[in-house]
């Protein structure tokens, strides 16, 4: 059990840090620059992968406990950036990170909150 809750806490932290530097590096783009900057469609790639992929190994119970999260939706888009990379929808990456982190971020922080869980302590 104590593994688990270890687990649950490094991947927490890892998909709230993902969040927040896809909401950093998309700040000051538009969609219309994305198109024009394949480093950040790279960048925004490969952040929603990561967190698609921490979420995804969160623990059953933790997910029980914490139902409101789109879990499912978050390791279907790790999945699709990984399996479909050649053929990435660029206004659904968008999309993603400007309608989607921010509330995400917003209940990672609860759950973090409810689970007693710092960040900070993260290695």
């Amino acid at each position: 059990m104590k593994a688990s809750k270890e687990n649950d806490r490094i991947r927490l932290c890892h998909a709230l840090e993902a969040a927040q530097k896809a909401r950093r590096f998309a700040e000051g783009h538009t969609r219309a620059s994305l198109t024009q900057d394949e480093g950040l469609q790279l960048i925004l790639a490969r952040l929603l992968e990561i967190l698609g992929e921490a979420t995804g190994s969160v623990s059953a119970e933790c997910r029980a406990r914490h139902p409101d999260l789109p879990w499912s939706s978050m390791k279907a888009m790790r999945n699709w950036l990984a399996h479909a990379y050649f053929d990435i929808n660029l206004d659904t990456l968008w999309n993603v990170v400007q309608d989607h982190t921010i509330p995400l971020i917003c209940q990672l922080e609860a759950i973090l909150a409810a689970e007693n869980i710092d960040c900070s302590a993260q290695e």
